[in-house]
């Protein structure tokens, strides 16, 4: 079901994409050019596997920013992409997942701390698709799923 805000949504996304070039016969020149922001949390074994789509997007004249935690910053950056952190430990994430299978009814106090840590990550989702001001993300992959795209 579309939403009142679905209408500025699409006059948003239609005013920050790049238009495609109309003399252009090449496909790849007639594309619209779109801000890519990929949010992952997790292991080096999760981040993998995004970077020869993230290449592809980015040699195919998209903007792209590649949102993961320091630990995979020089990794993603290795492979010639936009690199911005996002908060929080993947191995405390695991951890802690591994520890609490039932996340959502686990004890009050290790809900409160993993609350805290989690809120971090989620502004941080936040702000890897819309800082600096003006920036607007077209597109968001996510990995687990993020919900900041309902927001923006």
């Amino acid at each position: 079901a579309e939403t009142p805000e679905a209408p500025a949504c699409a006059q948003a996304l239609a005013e920050s994409a790049t238009p495609p070039p109309a003399s252009s016969s090449n496909a790849k020149d007639r594309c619209v050019r779109c801000r890519v922001t990929i949010l992952l949390i997790g292991s080096e074994g999760d981040i993998r596997p995004f970077i020869p789509f993230a290449q592809a997007l980015v040699n195919d004249g998209h903007t792209l920013r590649f949102a993961t935690h320091r630990q995979h910053e020089k990794l993603v950056k290795r492979h010639g992409l936009s690199y911005y952190p996002l908060a929080g430990d993947p191995k405390e994430l695991m951890d802690f997942m591994v520890h609490h299978p039932e996340a959502f009814t686990l004890n009050p106090r290790d809900g409160l701390k993993m609350a805290g840590r989690m809120k971090d990550i989620f502004r941080s989702c936040w702000d890897a698709c819309s800082v600096p001001e003006g920036y607007v993300t077209n597109v968001i992959i996510a990995n687990p799923p993020v919900y900041c795209a309902m927001d923006l």
